[in-house]
């Protein structure tokens, strides 16, 4: 009895194919990252930690981070996050009811090129953990749709997810409101019986969160009176302020897909959006059509429904933390926008129709062009901090090399680093910094070199011990020998003060 070839053989070829996809585009798109190790400044900081926890709510964080031990290791938080998430995109492919072979390769193709997942894996000491938490984020979508009681069973993921990062409900809700949009233009299904299946996802979406937030407050409960990043007004919504939180989902799904207005965006990839969202209204009107889901009033309503919620679904954050600042990590629901397109194709299936399979033929042909323009933009990021890091090491080699070379200097003798890091100091060459000023967690020379992260990187990369004490910086600036100083890299920029060698970086 060979147990994995029977296992294997229950897997139906679509799912394999949804698997094997998702990890041949992951490892094709995030190879570098993979295979080197590029930090950003929270990386430096938690190469053996899992970073904040009941502090922002995020009390699961501390029971997962053993998963891929206790290291920043790209290899082995890369390779688990990439296996995760190939997981999680066969769950969401099931829960959506697709079948085809192009949609099984298409859909994790979307999801491993989309953006946000670099910003996932700058994070590289929690890259794992955020798999598993859409893992499970999945798995509460495709227990709802699958079982009659699932959505109660989706409650537990739910809760679990959010504890390891609260905006991956976001890909549940947009991931239900697509398969509810997909059950209305399906005949058998009455306006009541799809009314009914809607609450329960609701009852799955609003019980979770109510649950996790008893949790993290029992977890941490100082976390109503946290003001970072907004996290104390998670979950207070103000009916008065409740409308602009609903246009501020809207103009940042609009900004991203219709404005092409995110720093890293080219026009190219402004077009193919707009592209995309003309195709996306054709392909549901065609659909509509071919369902005569116009000529059933309750289904076309719950189908406008659908199609309304959805992006306000994308951007739920703006209103589950409406004070939380921007990262790309919340926004990686955003990809369902290009699956949205798979979702309408297998509806439309093949007709006999010209306009219809053109329709179709163009949404599969945009839907590869963001992708590969998602690809190079990731690995255009990628290569941008494998070139802060070699500058960023460059020059703290300097530094430590002529602190050695200091007369009077002894192994061991502390070292700290005053003053704001100089952009200047590294523009013999541009390299398009700007382009990357709105992709979080990329890392430029400037996030490297503030204070505590240089400290980190020299403790890292260099294995020697380094000070940092802003409580004293302010001391040292202001006595008589430090003003003294010049700016490194002039010759008076290196001088023992108090005991400890002082560079005057600015």
């Amino acid at each position: 009895m060979d147990i994995i070839v029977q296992i294997l053989e229950k897997i139906p070829r679509r799912i394999k194919a949804c698997f094997l996809s998702g990890l041949g585009f992951g490892f094709l798109t995030h190879m570098v990252m993979l295979t080197h190790k590029l930090p950003n400044w929270d990386d430096l900081g938690n190469y053996n930690a899992f970073g904040v926890g009941g502090e922002f709510g995020r009390w699961a964080l501390r029971f997962v981070h053993p998963l891929g031990g206790i290291w920043s290791n790209p290899w082995i938080n890369g390779v688990l996050t990439l296996v995760l998430l190939s997981v999680a995109f066969c769950f969401f492919y099931e829960g959506l009811e697709l079948k085809s072979i192009t949609s099984a390769v298409l859909f994790p193709m979307i999801l491993m090129t989309f953006p946000s997942l670099a910003s996932v894996l700058t994070y590289m000491f929690m890259a794992d953990l955020t798999g598993f938490s859409i893992c499970l984020a999945a798995i509460a979508f495709y227990l709802a749709r699958r079982y009659p009681r699932g959505f109660l069973w989706g409650v537990p993921c739910l809760v679990f997810s959010m504890g390891i990062y609260q905006s991956h409900i976001c890909f549940t809700i947009s991931a239900l409101l697509m398969a509810l949009l997909t059950d209305s233009l399906k005949a058998e299904n009455t306006f009541g019986k799809l009314m009914k299946r809607g609450a329960s996802y609701a009852v799955m979406l609003l019980g979770s969160t109510v649950l996790y937030y008893i949790v993290a407050i029992a977890r941490y409960p100082q976390l109503v009176m946290t003001e970072q990043n907004g996290i104390g007004s998670m979950g207070h919504i103000s009916l008065l302020r409740l409308p602009k939180l609903v246009v501020k989902g809207y103009l940042r799904i609009a900004r991203y897909f219709l404005f092409g207005s995110y720093s890293f965006q080219s026009g190219f990839m402004h077009v193919c959006n707009l592209l995309v969202f003309i195709v996306l209204i054709v392909l549901f009107i065609l659909a509509v059509r071919k369902k005569e889901i116009h000529k059933k009033r309750g289904n076309f309503v719950f189908s406008l429904m659908c199609v309304f919620l959805f992006p306000l679904g994308m951007s739920f954050v703006d209103i589950m933390a409406p004070d939380a600042n921007f990262s790309m990590l919340m926004i990686y629901q955003f990809a369902f926008f290009y699956a949205a397109v798979l979702v309408l194709y297998e509806q439309l299936g093949r007709t006999g129709k010209r306009l219809q399979e053109l329709v179709s033929l163009a949404g599969l042909l945009l839907v590869l062009l963001t992708g590969y323009g998602d690809f190079l933009v990731t690995n255009e990021a990628y290569f941008r901090m494998e070139m802060t890091y070699e500058r960023v090491y460059a020059y703290l080699t300097r530094i430590m090399v002529r602190v050695e070379s200091m007369e009077g200097y002894q192994a061991g003798d502390p070292i700290l680093l005053v003053g704001t890091f100089d952009e200047e100091s590294m523009a013999g060459y541009r390299m398009e910094e700007e382009k990357f000023y709105d992709y979080s967690g990329v890392a430029l020379e400037y996030g490297l070199m503030t204070p505590g992260a240089r400290e980190n990187f020299i403790r890292i990369f260099f294995g020697r011990q380094m000070e940092y004490a802003p409580e004293e910086t302010d001391e040292i600036k202001a006595s008589p020998e430090f003003q003294s100083m010049a700016v490194y890299p002039s010759e008076m920029s290196i001088k023992k003060i108090g005991g400890r060698w002082i560079v005057r970086i600015s």
